[in-house]
């Protein structure tokens, strides 16, 4: 994705209509951005959670899925800008604050915005599971200029559950899987409280957590690739680590020329490996890719 200036660009409305974006899917989609995630209403749950886009520090668009207390079910839906503040300026499509015409305790839930048309759309799919279940909301007339390039998840309890946070169409960005506790390095809290619970990323206090760009898509410049091939019985192994990685986060492991990849997770002390055995001799181009984008390459010669 590249470093903070150029996504910056990338997700600024007068450049998003010319560059093509890296994690949409394709020119056509070019103009829109957008982010996804995985949804859950938890025992007791009360409040809502937002998604988060087009952020600048002083204007946002977000939709907001709220539980109704009585049920812990998902029951409507605010879609608006800035602090919480319903709608906007120039809505079009329908009323900014509606209730579901059914109910749900998880979804996987899509926000987007056409930056050509100024289109927001908001989807609910799979609910409760069941693909065959889905909610659209589409609504008209956002500009934001210039335009924000952040994005984003927010709450206002932390008994609702958010996972596997996404750019629209791209492999998952964030999945939460580490130690319960500190949200991590790829967010920043602009405002209340978040955490990583089980899995899942919790906010409470009206909260605003933002994506850091600069960790999204680049490596944070202390992660190291070190790849070695050794001969053992007439047999090469080729052996690869990463280091200083975040405990928690996974990275992929591949060998240019081999069917063979393996998904690691980084241990608590920040190192993941991956070994393919009956290498071949000569050059050989190893790669370490992070879900996001960054890749780590290394250059080790067999015998």
């Amino acid at each position: 994705m590249g470093n903070k200036r150029q996504v910056r660009a990338a997700w600024g409305l007068a450049a998003v209509a010319t560059a093509f974006v890296p994690w949409l899917s394709g020119a056509a989609r070019a103009a829109v951005v957008g982010v996804e995630a995985d949804i859950t209403a938890l025992d007791g749950a009360d409040g809502g959670i937002a998604l988060i886009i087009d952020y600048d520090g002083n204007d946002n668009l977000y939709a907001k899925v709220v539980v109704d207390p009585n049920t812990g079910e998902f029951a409507g839906a605010r879609m608006g800008h800035g602090n919480d503040q319903a709608g906007w300026p120039g809505m079009t499509g329908g009323p900014s604050v509606f209730g579901f015409s059914e109910r749900f305790r998880s979804a996987h839930m899509i926000f987007e915005w056409d930056t050509n048309t100024g289109r927001v759309a908001l989807r609910l799919l799979n609910l409760d599971g069941d693909s065959n279940r889905r909610l659209d909301f589409l609504r008209g007339g956002w500009v934001n200029t210039p335009g924000g390039s952040d994005v984003g998840f927010g709450g206002d309890t932390n008994k609702i559950a958010l996972d596997e946070f996404q750019f629209v169409d791209t492999n998952v960005c964030d999945a939460f899987e580490r130690a319960n506790g500190d949200i991590g390095r790829m967010w920043r809290i602009d405002h209340g409280a978040a955490e990583v619970q089980g899995g899942t990323a919790r906010a409470d206090g009206a909260a605003i957590v933002i994506w850091v760009c600069e960790n999204c898509g680049v490596a944070s410049g202390v992660e190291k690739l070190n790849a070695k091939c050794k001969e053992r019985n007439g047999s090469n192994t080729v052996t690869a680590k990463v280091t200083k990685g975040l405990p928690g986060e996974t990275i992929q492991f591949s060998l240019a020329g081999d069917s063979r990849s393996g998904k690691e997770t980084f241990n608590n002390r920040g190192k993941a490996k991956f070994k393919w055995t009956d290498v071949d001799s000569g050059l050989q181009f190893v790669f370490a890719s992070s879900p996001c984008g960054y890749t780590l390459e290394s250059r080790p010669t067999c015998p």
